[in-house]
């Protein structure tokens, strides 16, 4: 990994690796009961998941995180105690099935990409970055037990899209020439355009490792339009939710249908933002 995302981002990938295990679910075990048996999941408030307990339970592989947040009455403040992190891998992972090797090469690009930053605390807010995802929680304090509520989520499939995008490089570079990615294949492609277009790859990778997203999305727009962003933003957002649709429809023929066709519609509106460029910029691609 060290060697595809550089050297300056080599003290970052091996802390994270180290403050994470590496678990792969028992015979009996799917991604859900393995986060249940962990710790990840609050069975009290399954809306704080933007992946439902379905998805998780036919997932291959999943990073997750848990903050342990607390309230300081001297201060009147919410504090960042702790962090849990887990990469979870599928009961029938084996090391020697290059598809395997990929959804843990996946997984660990997530918890690398999320390590620096990965939760803080704005007055009664708590914010998730992961990649380029942002997760907003409303914080409450009842009798020194402190509930996360979630508000908001964004930048789930640009994540998704860039994070695949990183998968199928890694693969092809170092353990397979003819890699290519098998899930979220239209963000992904969505996300090639964006760095091959761009010429963004670095900058993606430094808003990934460094927390300084804005700096990526004001040199995105400043190519673009001034909201380009915020367009492909919401598109590859509702992409990734007809992706997850998708696969939820895999073993029902005519809802499978439905599913590719509302894909396919997607295409052509991606195309279009991905193809703006600011007239200074022409020549870029």
């Amino acid at each position: 990994m060290i060697l595809y995302y550089g050297e300056d981002k080599a003290e970052i990938i091996l802390n994270a690796i180290q403050s994470c295990p590496i678990m792969i679910c028992n015979n009996n075990e799917n991604i859900y009961d393995l986060l249940l048996k962990e710790g990840f999941v609050d069975t009290s408030n399954n809306d704080n998941y933007s992946v439902n307990i379905e998805d998780l339970k036919r997932s291959s592989g999943v990073y997750a995180s848990i903050p342990e947040a607390i309230y300081d009455d001297e201060s009147n403040e919410y504090m960042i105690k702790s962090i849990r992190r887990i990469v979870g891998l599928s009961n029938y992972f084996k090391y020697d099935d290059i598809n395997h090797i990929a959804n843990l090469i996946h997984e660990l690009s997530h918890l690398v990409k999320s390590y620096v930053d990965e939760y803080k605390v704005i007055d009664d807010n708590l914010i998730n970055r992961n990649g380029l995802i942002v997760y907003t929680y409303k914080l409450t304090n009842e009798d020194n037990v402190v509930s996360m509520k979630l508000l908001d989520e964004k930048s789930v499939g640009i994540e998704e899209g860039t994070n695949s995008l990183d998968e199928e490089n890694i693969m092809s570079n170092y353990f397979d020439s003819n890699y290519e990615v098998r899930g979220y294949v239209l963000v992904t492609a969505a996300a090639r355009a964006l760095t091959d277009n761009f010429n963004l790859k670095k900058d993606i990778h430094d808003s990934h490792f460094f927390a300084n997203k804005n700096n990526f999305i004001e040199k995105y727009n400043s190519m673009s339009t001034d909201d380009s962003y915020q367009r492909l933003d919401m598109l590859m957002d509702e992409t990734l939710r007809l992706e997850y649709e998708k696969f939820a429809n895999a073993f029902n023929s005519e809802k499978l249908q439905e599913s590719h066709q509302k894909l396919n519609d997607k295409i052509e509106p991606l195309r279009n933002i991905l193809s703006e460029f600011n007239k200074d910029y022409q020549n870029i691609k």
